[in-house]
């Protein structure tokens, strides 16, 4: 019989929960908003597939902040481009303050390997939203069990409102689209995935309280349009003309690699 893995090692060394947290309290008073600074713990738990769905940029610095997340998280090498863009936008105590972040978030996420504990995640964290804990959970549950297309059906018919409307037509527009695709749980959001890996999904207004539902597309889509474009949609109405452009926009997105 296996030997039971231990708990959060972070209890079992006295101390070090509180020390923990006393730097965590610290990067986030230096840091350039507790706003910005869960957008990009949301990122780390998106790249390690455990997150409270993904990290969307909305301004400039946002995004040079999220890229700087990715690079640091996957251990890429960060180039001065990258660099002097992040700079632009942060001083050095700001900019320490995102990497101890990052830093942070992703030990939490490499404790879950060996322990098999994503309650370090899911409950010991602070940083994040009750939501975002939540979406962890689900995902948990999602990769014990997997997720067939009537629990994507019974995850839209739980919406409310605008967002069961719209859910359900944008399921429809997919299937016909791109029924090589898979419909699956992603983070409790509705996902259509090719070989198990996602590459559209459909996310409610209100799963993060947003202002608008939205329809993303992750790296795996084909949408590849010179050096910019587009990989998430606000989706606030459904008319033949953008029924047509999301049917164009997953066609591409499936098409071959």
């Amino acid at each position: 019989m296996p030997i039971e893995r231990m708990p959060d090692p972070v209890t079992l060394i006295p101390g070090a929960r509180e020390a923990l947290t006393a730097l965590e309290r610290a990067v986030a008073a230096a840091g350039p908003g507790d706003a910005l600074l869960a957008l990009c713990r949301r990122r780390v738990a998106e790249i390690h597939g455990c997150g409270g769905g993904p990290a969307v940029a909305a301004t400039t610095e946002e995004r040079a902040a999220l890229a700087l997340t990715d690079a640091v998280t996957r251990l890429d090498p960060v180039p001065d481009r990258l660099w002097d863009t992040a700079a632009t936008h942060f001083d050095q105590k700001e900019l320490a303050a995102l990497l101890l972040t990052v830093a942070i978030a992703g030990g939490r996420h490499r404790l879950t390997v060996p322990t098999g504990r994503t309650e370090i995640m899911t409950k010991t964290y602070e940083g994040f939203t009750e939501a975002e804990r939540g979406a962890m959970k689900e995902r948990a549950k999602e990769l014990k069990a997997g997720a067939k297309e009537s629990e994507v059906l019974a995850k839209i018919a739980e919406m409310t409102g605008d967002d069961r409307v719209l859910g359900s037509r944008v399921h429809e527009l997919i299937r016909a689209a791109a029924p090589g695709l898979t419909p699956k749980l992603w983070y409790g959001m509705p996902a259509y995935a090719r070989d198990g890996k996602v590459v559209c999904f459909f996310q409610a207004a209100a799963k993060f309280k947003s202002r608008y539902a939205m329809l993303g597309f992750s790296d795996e889509a084909r949408l590849d349009e010179g050096d910019l474009w587009a990989t998430y949609f606000a989706v606030t109405a459904l008319t033949p003309e953008t029924e047509a452009r999301i049917a164009d926009l997953v066609k591409r997105a499936a098409g071959p690699r």
